[in-house]
């Protein structure tokens, strides 16, 4: 996935993480929370075992 690509699935503005990779890169709290909430909706979630 492009970096243009993740910016949009988590529903940020595509250039938002253009310049992700640079040591100056500083995101605002609500990037973070977007990227957060969408690696976390996609995670795979661990079935609770049969006890």
């Amino acid at each position: 996935m492009t970096r243009a690509g993740l910016a949009i699935a988590a529903g940020l503005h595509p250039n938002t993480l253009r310049d992700v990779e640079a040591e100056g890169w500083n995101p605002t709290a609500s990037t973070l929370l977007a990227l957060e909430s969408y690696m976390e909706a996609r995670r795979p979630r661990q079935q609770a075992s049969a006890a």
